[in-house]
């Protein structure tokens, strides 16, 4: 109870698991950004409760949607079918830099295990381990983590050509190309907050 309590108590929660668990209160942030966007009219199941719920639920959440829902990579008319939140919140580039600071925050917190600005990655996993193999709601969330992590790139990479970036084939990508979706991808949640700092915004017109 104490890890939920005092999240950034470094004598009762090791940093590493601080930035853990304070993540999942971005992933779904950056997940609603990327999925939203391309959402409107899908015949099978609609994105914002299961964004919304992902908050709460994480990736028990979220995956129903990710498995039922339709491809939505092809450039088309998406600008116009956005709804005002999408709009104007998750595409605005200031909910970009503040996810981007949140992001780069927590990472320096857990990687300098409790202190900006020094690197102490074998001293962040030392203090994490006991709490991991001896907490249920270390594990969980951990575990939850980590299958956000992983479901990320194929949504990013349909973002992406939704936005007309990373066409064709990866091995026909230009080096500027395959550097920025390795990092976005590879980067647990940072990735995704550089991602939306620097993605294009959409077209509007053409062909879905």
């Amino acid at each position: 109870m104490q890890v939920i309590n005092t999240p950034f108590e470094a004598s009762q929660v090791p940093p590493l698991f601080a930035g853990i668990f304070n993540s999942l209160g971005i992933w779904p942030l950056l997940y609603a950004a990327v999925l939203l966007p391309g959402a409107a009219g899908q015949s099978t199941i609609p994105a914002a409760p299961f964004c919304a719920g992902s908050f709460f639920l994480g990736a028990f959440a979220l995956s129903p949607y990710l498995a039922l829902r339709e491809y939505r990579g092809k450039p088309g008319d998406h600008r116009r079918k956005r709804d005002w939140p999408t709009r104007n919140v998750l595409e605005s580039r200031w909910n970009a830099v503040l996810a981007l600071a949140g992001t780069a925050y927590l990472a320096l917190y857990a990687l300098g295990n409790g202190t900006i600005g020094a690197v102490a990655p074998e001293a962040a996993w030392a203090g994490f381990l006991p709490l991991f193999t001896q907490s249920l709601t270390a594990h969980v969330s951990s575990v939850d983590f980590m299958v956000l992590w992983m479901f990320f790139p194929p949504v990013l990479l349909e973002d992406g050509r939704r936005r007309g970036r990373f066409a064709g084939p990866p091995g026909e990508w230009a080096s500027a190309e395959k550097a920025l979706f390795a990092f976005c991808a590879a980067v647990p949640v940072v990735g995704g907050g550089v991602w939306l700092l620097l993605r294009p915004e959409l077209a509007q017109g053409g062909e879905e």
